[in-house]
């Protein structure tokens, strides 16, 4: 989560002009989320996997989110069984996994059963969150100086 220093001063300031900061910092996320979401989609692993964004605007807080569906890409972004806590580079260091050390099965649509010991970890959600954390910071800084500049023109 990115914060600004000094951002409530700013708001109070660039308010008192008839200026929309919010509004400012909104369309900065709104890019930030549209070039993570892109990102992911090229990097997601499976044609199946559907790449999704949304930006949600409450009182003093905007929130950018890039997630997956079908629910199933979690085991896809981070691995499963052995083979994902072997193989498990480029997820986010900052969620906790526990993988499973036994194998299982899982029966096909053709009625078959395979046994498997996991997949190893395909991350591609959290490389593009990654990607994206530099454009929110030149995005607001763009967005600002175009709200200021409108409210100064005004």
């Amino acid at each position: 989560m990115k914060q600004i220093k000094g951002l409530d001063s700013l708001m109070q300031k660039l308010s008192s002009l008839g200026g929309n900061l919010q509004g400012a910092l909104k369309r900065a996320v709104q890019q930030t989320t549209q070039a993570a979401e892109k990102e992911a989609n090229i990097r997601k692993p499976y044609s199946s996997i559907s790449i999704q964004s949304e930006v949600k605007e409450t009182v003093g807080k905007i929130e950018g989110r890039v997630f997956a569906l079908p629910l199933w890409d979690m085991y896809v972004e981070l691995g499963t069984g052995p083979k994902g806590q072997a193989d498990h580079g480029g997820i986010s260091p900052n969620i906790s996994v526990t993988y499973t050390q036994h194998p299982w099965a899982y029966q096909t649509e053709d009625g078959s059963w395979v046994t498997t010991s996991g997949q190893p970890a395909k991350p591609h959600l959290y490389p593009a969150a990654k990607l994206a954390e530099p454009i929110f910071e030149q995005a607001a800084a763009n967005e600002i100086r175009k709200e200021i500049r409108r409210v100064s023109n005004g």
